[in-house]
C-alpha cells in the first residue's frame, strides 16, 4: 500500500491540516477494514480508483466517488476495494466553509457523507474529470488548491472569527475549558455560540469539546503506556473512570481497553 501525505503551504495552511493519498493495485487490500474515529475535522475525498465501502445500518454500502465528509461524533467502519486510488483533503475544524465559499450550514454535513454530484456546487463537480485524469498526487493537490483560491471567501464574517477563535481555545485547553468560560472569552452568549458552531463548524461546542477530549485521551495514552484508565480519566476532565469508559466507548465504538490493545497490536 502506498500512502502519501503533504503539509499545506501558505496560505492554505490557515484552513487545511493535510492532504493524503492511498493507492493499492490488485486484490491484496480488498476487504481490509479500518475504523474511522472522530477527530473534529471535515474531509473532501475523491476516489480515482474503486470506491471504498462504508458500514451503514449493518450493511456495506459503496461510497460515492467524490464526497464531502462532515465532522463525525462516532466511529464508523470502512472497507477497501480491490484497486484503491484516492486523495483526501483534511480541513481544519473551521476551514471547510470559507475554502468552499458555501452557504451550506455545516450542521447539514455533520455525521454525513454528501456526494458532490448531489450538491449545487458546479465548480466542485467539474473537478471530477481533472482529478481522475491526473497522474500524480502533486497534480491533484494543485487542481484542488486552484479551486480553493478561486472560491475562497475573503469576506470573513464575525461568526467565522468567533468559530475559529473558539476552536483554537478548545484545542489549547485539550477540551477542558467549560463552555460558559469559552463563551465569555469570545464575547458571546452560550446560545449564540451554539448557533455559530452549528453553522460554521457543524457540531455544537459541547460535541466538539468532547471530541477534543477523546483525542487528548488517545494522545496521552499513546505517548505513555503506563497511564492507567483512572489516571487517564482524570487527566481528561472526567469525574470518574466509569464516565470516561462510557463516553470513550460511544466515540470509539469500543471500550478503551480494547481500543488501546488494538492500537498497540497495529503499531
Amino acid at each position: 500500500m502506498k500512502i502519501l501525505t503533504r503539509v499545506p503551504s501558505p496560505p492554505f495552511d490557515r484552513f487545511i491540516d493535510s492532504y493524503w493519498s492511498i493507492e493499492l493495485a490488485g486484490p491484496n487490500g480488498s476487504g481490509h477494514r479500518e475504523s474511522v474515529i472522530p477527530d473534529g475535522k471535515a474531509q473532501l475525498i475523491f476516489h480515482y480508483g474503486d470506491p471504498f465501502r462504508k458500514l451503514e445500518m449493518g450493511e456495506w454500502q459503496r461510497q460515492n466517488r467524490f464526497i464531502l465528509c462532515g465532522i463525525h461524533t462516532k466511529a464508523h467502519a470502512v472497507q477497501a476495494s480491490s484497486n484503491v486510488g484516492m486523495i483526501g483533503v483534511v480541513f481544519k475544524s473551521f476551514g471547510l466553509k470559507p475554502l468552499l465559499n458555501t452557504r451550506m450550514p455545516m450542521n447539514s454535513l455533520a455525521c454525513q457523507e454528501v456526494a458532490i454530484s448531489d450538491t449545487d456546487d458546479t465548480g466542485l463537480r467539474e473537478l471530477e474529470g481533472p482529478l481522475a485524469e491526473s497522474s500524480s498526487f502533486d497534480q491533484r493537490i494543485a487542481i484542488l488548491n486552484n479551486f480553493f483560491i478561486r472560491n475562497f471567501d475573503i469576506t470573513q464574517s464575525d461568526h467565522a472569527y468567533i468559530a475559529r477563535r473558539s476552536v483554537q481555545l478548545i484545542q489549547a485547553s485539550g477540551g477542558l475549558m467549560p463552555i460558559s468560560k469559552l463563551a465569555e472569552q469570545v464575547y458571546a452568549s452560550s446560545r449564540t455560540l451554539e448557533r455559530i458552531f452549528r453553522s460554521e463548524i457543524g457540531v455544537t461546542p459541547k460535541q466538539f469539546t468532547q471530541i477534543i477530549r477523546f483525542q487528548r485521551a488517545i494522545h496521552l495514552k499513546t505517548n505513555n503506556q503506563r497511564i492507567d484508565l483512572t489516571q487517564l480519566s482524570h487527566l481528561c476532565g472526567f469525574y470518574d473512570q466509569s464516565h470516561f469508559i462510557r463516553d470513550f466507548s460511544s466515540w470509539a465504538g469500543t471500550n478503551p481497553q480494547e481500543f488501546f490493545k488494538a492500537q498497540t497490536c497495529g503499531s
